[in-house]
């Protein structure tokens, strides 16, 4: 997949600065420690990517996903523990590229200028989100 046909908001990742990756869920009630959901990243410069951990859609500066009600809390938790380089060297993104498995979108890659990268593994329940050595 070339940039051109990345998702708008994934392009407009590239060149920018992460200022944070968080795992954010919206539910009608407080999610349990440890939960895990959307991925969000946020750059230098304020602008907001959430990527819906079941579909891999990506939405731009959303206040929250479509599908998500009026009455859900919104909960979130820091990731940048868990990314170890991804923070390090004022890094900037350098390419994100669809994971696929038999034709079929099964994540995506975020790759920075330092050479660190990590990766959104899709999945229903519990979506996977680690660095890539």
């Amino acid at each position: 997949m070339s940039d051109e046909s990345l998702p708008e908001p994934l392009r407009r990742l590239i060149g920018q600065h992460p200022s944070a990756v968080r795992s954010v869920s919206f539910r009608a009630d407080v999610p349990p420690p440890g939960t895990r959901a959307h991925l969000e990243i946020e750059t230098k410069h304020g602008f907001v990517v959430l990527i819906d951990h079941r579909t891999g859609t990506v939405h731009a500066n959303p206040p929250v996903p479509d599908t998500v009600g009026p009455d859900a809390i919104r909960a979130q938790r820091d990731l940048s523990d868990e990314l170890p380089g991804a923070f390090a060297g004022r890094p900037r993104f350098a390419a994100v590229r669809p994971v696929r498995n038999a034709g079929k979108l099964t994540g995506w890659r975020f790759e920075l200028d330092t050479g660190a990268a990590f990766a959104l593994t899709l999945h229903e329940e519990v979506p996977i989100v680690a660095p890539i050595v």
